[in-house]
């Protein structure tokens, strides 16, 4: 890590006579690591080595031209750590406490007789001091149980409190969950999803909840949790089984009880804020810290595996979407992919819904949406529901469906339900739709036109949907049908909501998806990426590079000079430079790669595409992933050894004993 070459002698020039032997050459080289990086190194292209503060790092030299387990009384060696003076001796310990860059040297230097010393040799380095974030599987005990620890005092210390005890970077969870129902349950748009401005905001949203949790113990990170994991080593019934689940971790992925809610563990009847009427301006109707939409009464968490009466067939995103993400050259692209591809259904999978007028999907409600438009605009019915599911929220924000002003926690439910008014049910269920946007959506994850077809129509100055091969009578039906499941909003888990910063799960999510734009900046550059952030008329406001978000260059180390703007944060968040304050430890997915994905950045792309639109216009190519290798991986016996190693492999993710 560093090197320094002395030659030892007299002051002056040596004579032709002399041999290499006689200069006797030091050189003296540098090592450091800690608990962590002696077993596994982390990955820092842009550095020579990265310290982690509050953490012991142990510093040693090697010299050249010392015996090897031999010990010379007269020589030692001096260390310089900035401007602390260390040692003396061959290893010395340190803890950072300063962030930012710093020099470490160390001298050797022979004890003459008289006591003075005879310099030797020297070597100087220079370190960079970062957090370093890693995967929650990999955490010691100890720093997995400080950090969620103290998750926990952000979720029962009010702020005003805390900044008393622990100074103004301290905010609680509430703070959190206000400033994420701003920006994500307006009644104009979607301020920070659904758009490009997705990645950066919540990725400096984290960053401020991670300082926030070192204003209580600056040794504190936020770890990722790599959800791929879950996809790899179980299946679509048993992932909510996963280590991770345990009540000393993230709790209870699917409760079982009637309130949908933890109820062992850390993270049992972890508090929704209630009466919340006069610190937020977005509440739900009974007063609570939720989606206006969600007028679920529960003061708990919650969440549910089932969705819209039916259980959630579907696991987290896995290797293939995060492959995916690394095939495109443009940041359009890869701002896409993050969002969706690699992001997936996690929140919808936690978060679940519950408690609708009737359960559409496997009962024989006559003529219902779900069933009728199995095989019409989606392949089954449950598929159709993970994309309308969540579009009850742009009937809100058009104004078709209501909820009460004002419920009094005693309200019975039934009585403080959003519903469309007769209004909505009585108008054009197409016209409904199409005004809220619904169509667009449904066209999106249809892009093959092959059940849903559009066209721009001059007459309307619009583009207008149709159903293909279906009758004007059978598309009235249909549409007017979608339009009153959509209208049964039920109750929705807080994961898939705007109070989603409620659960755990979504602190230790976005760290994953980070970490996944961390690897392809690194791994990308100027000649084959282009970062440029184009401007979209048609975007909500906060998705554009000159839209400001809430942070200001505190958030970094810097002055507070107005609030930051996309750009800004695209540049500050880029893992090379200095005030970025943290890393991840490695960029690594060695399940990934041992089932054939290639994890390494292509850019082969410039547009995003859906598989579907991709096979359509590239008749020639096969889809980027583990497929284009199946057969040769099956001919060659390569998949009975990946799946004895991943067997093995799977013991690291899976408890052993009821924990």
């Amino acid at each position: 890590l560093g090197t320094g070459v002395f030659k030892r002698g007299g002051g002056s020039a040596p004579s032709a006579a002399s041999t290499t032997a006689e200069l006797d050459v030091v050189r003296l080289e540098i090592g450091l690591w800690n608990d962590y990086t002696a077993k596994s190194p982390i990955y820092s292209p842009h550095w020579y080595s990265v310290v982690e503060p509050y953490r012991d790092t142990t510093f040693s030299v090697s010299d050249s031209t010392s015996e090897q387990g031999v010990d010379d009384p007269s020589i030692a060696y001096m260390w310089h750590i900035g401007d602390v003076e260390m040692g003396p001796g061959k290893t010395v310990r340190y803890v950072f406490k300063q962030m930012g860059r710093h020099d470490i040297d160390v001298v050797k230097v022979e004890i003459l007789e008289d006591g003075s010393h005879r310099h030797l040799g020297m070597t100087k380095i220079e370190v960079t001091c970062k957090y370093v974030r890693r995967e929650i599987r990999t955490l010691s005990d100890i720093d997995r149980d400080l950090f969620l620890d103290t998750v926990g005092v952000l979720q029962n210390l009010p702020t005003e409190d805390g900044q008393v005890l622990y100074g103004s970077k301290y905010k609680d969870k509430d703070y959190f969950i206000k400033l994420h129902l701003l920006y994500g349950a307006n009644d104009d748009c979607d301020n920070w999803h659904e758009g490009a401005g997705f990645v950066g905001s919540h990725m400096a949203l984290t960053l401020e909840y991670e300082q926030s949790l070192q204003a209580v113990h600056p040794a504190a990170s936020v770890p990722y949790w790599d959800f791929t994991l879950e996809s790899t080593f179980y299946n679509e019934e048993n992932w909510r089984e996963s280590l991770v689940f345990n009540p000393d971790w993230f709790g209870d992925a699917a409760p079982k009880n009637d309130a949908h809610t933890i109820t062992e563990g850390r993270f049992a009847y972890v508090p929704t804020k209630t009466n919340a009427f006069g610190e937020s301006s977005i509440t739900n109707s009974y007063g609570l810290l939720r989606a206006p939409w969600n007028n679920d009464p529960s003061p708990f968490l919650t969440r549910h595996d089932y969705i819209n009466g039916v259980f959630n067939n579907l696991k987290p995103r896995g290797c293939d979407g995060f492959a995916k993400c690394m095939t495109f050259s443009t940041w359009r692209g890869v701002a896409t992919c993050l969002n969706t591809d690699a992001h997936g259904h996690i929140h919808e999978l936690i978060g679940g819904s519950w408690g609708h007028k009737k359960d559409y999907v496997g009962t024989n409600a006559t003529n219902s949406s779900y069933e009728i438009m199995t095989g019409s605009v989606m392949p089954s019915a449950l598929d159709f529901v993970h994309v309308t599911q969540a579009m009850s929220k742009e009937l809100w924000r058009s104004g078709f469906l209501v909820c009460p002003d004002v419920c009094s926690m005693d309200t019975p439910e039934a009585e403080c339900m959003c519903e469309c008014p007769a209004e909505t049910m009585e108008a054009d269920a197409y016209e409904v739709l199409h005004e809220a946007g619904v169509f667009k959506t449904l066209s999106f994850f249809d892009s093959g036109e092959e059940r849903i077809t559009s066209a721009f129509s001059e007459e309307h100055n619009r583009t207008e949907y149709r159903l293909a091969g279906k009758t004007p009578e059978m598309e009235a039906q249909i549409w007017s049908e979608l339009v009153e499941n959509l209208c049964d909003v039920g109750k929705i888990g807080d994961m898939y909501q705007a109070s989603s910063p409620n659960d755990i799960t979504f602190w230790v999510l976005h760290p994953t998806l980070d970490r996944l734009w961390h690897w392809i900046r690194l791994s990308a550059s100027h000649d084959n990426f282009d970062d440029t952030w184009d401007y979209d008329e048609n975007a909500c406001y906060g998705h554009n590079p000159d839209d400001l978000q809430p942070w200001t260059g505190e958030l970094f180390g810097m002055p507070d000079e107005g609030q930051l703007t996309n750009a800004e944060l695209y540049t500050l968040m880029s893992p090379g430079t200095d005030q970025m304050p943290y890393v991840y430890d490695n960029y690594e997915w060695s399940h990934c790669t041992a089932l054939g994905y290639d994890m390494t950045y292509s850019g082969k792309f410039e547009s995003y595409y859906t598989e579907e639109n991709f096979l359509n216009t590239n008749s020639n190519e096969e889809l980027p992933g583990a497929g284009s290798m199946t057969g040769v991986l099956e001919d060659s016996g390569v998949f009975s050894a990946v799946s004895a190693v991943l067997s093995s492999m799977r013991n690291l993710f899976t408890p052993t004993t009821a924990v």
